[in-house]
Order: structure tokens, then sequence, then C-alpha cells
């Protein structure tokens, strides 16, 4: 499951505690299966406060992404300096992916060098089927977006998993 985390909320000295305490009593046998999305915006400050909650927030188990990646102030010192584990890249990176070779060889370029450091990739915004084809070209592992599915609520995800999958599992 994942989760955005506000830039005010990360700012918070009693973050990690409230969710240590969270986690504890959810029973969650597994912390690693929570993802807390970050936004380029929350890392701006790139204080030692910041470095150190999320470095609190790995000791936790659980896991971190990078959101919108790519976007703003995006800094390869913050793949270095921030412990993700996943890194999203923003749909703008990804419309019209299929008809424009300069994105391919961004997206190229950011899921080799997430690989090399580790981590994983998730392209955002998936709208039509070309864009998704020209992703599993790519090899990215993973894909979100419209085209699979909006946002849902959980009596809505319920329903959406007993009817099964809409899309073939041949293209997948």
């Amino acid at each position: 499951m994942s989760v955005n985390v506000s830039p005010r909320q990360l700012s918070e000295p009693g973050f990690v505690p409230m969710l240590a305490g969270l986690l504890a009593a959810s029973g969650l046998d597994d912390p690693s299966r929570l993802v807390l999305e970050i936004t380029e915006t929350a890392l701006l400050s790139n204080s030692v406060d910041l470095q150190d909650r999320l470095h609190a927030l790995k000791a936790l188990g659980v896991r971190i992404a990078l959101d919108d990646f790519g976007t703003g102030y995006s800094s390869l010192t913050w793949l270095q300096s921030v412990p993700a584990d996943i890194v999203k890249l923003d749909r703008s990176f990804v419309a019209g992916l299929a008809t424009d070779p300069r994105k391919a060889s961004i997206i190229s370029a950011v899921l080799w060098l997430a690989r090399s450091l580790g981590m994983s990739v998730v392209a955002e915004g998936v709208e039509d089927i070309a864009d998704w084809d020209a992703l599993r070209t790519a090899e990215c592992p993973a894909i979100q977006g419209y085209y699979f599915s909006r946002p849902l609520t959980p009596d809505d995800m319920h329903a959406m998993l007993l009817r099964g999958p809409a899309l073939s599992l041949e293209a997948v």
C-alpha cells in the first residue's frame, strides 16, 4: 500500500514516532509493504533533520518512493542522499512516450540509473496502450495510470478485484 506524505507531515518531529505506533497497532507483519510517497518539494530543504527522518523511516522497515521524479527541482544528488527504494517517474515523461524519442531516451536512462542504485521505477500517468507498450518495451517494472484504473474507493477496489482482470493476461 502506498501513502502520500506531505512536506508538512514530514517536517513534523513527531511523524516518525507516530508512524511507528501506527505500524505496531496495525499488526502489519511486514512494514516493507507500506510505501511512503514523498514529492520532490518535500526534499527542497534537504536539511539534516529531513535526512535523519528519512533514515528513521527506513529503520522502521517501510519503503520510500520519490514521487513525481523529474519535475521541478530534481537533482541527481537526491538519488544519492535520499534512502529511497522507488523512483516514480512523472506523467510528463510518460505522456506521448511512444512517439517521442527524447522521452524514450530519458526513460531508458532513468531506468538504468535506478537499477544501478538498487531502486525500482514506477511510471505514472499511463493513459493509452501506445505508452504502455513503449514502457513494456523499455522494461519498466511497474506502471500505473488511468489506462488501468482511476483511483478507487475501498468498496470499488473490492468490487473490481471480485470481477477479475479487465485486461488480457496475455497482454501483460
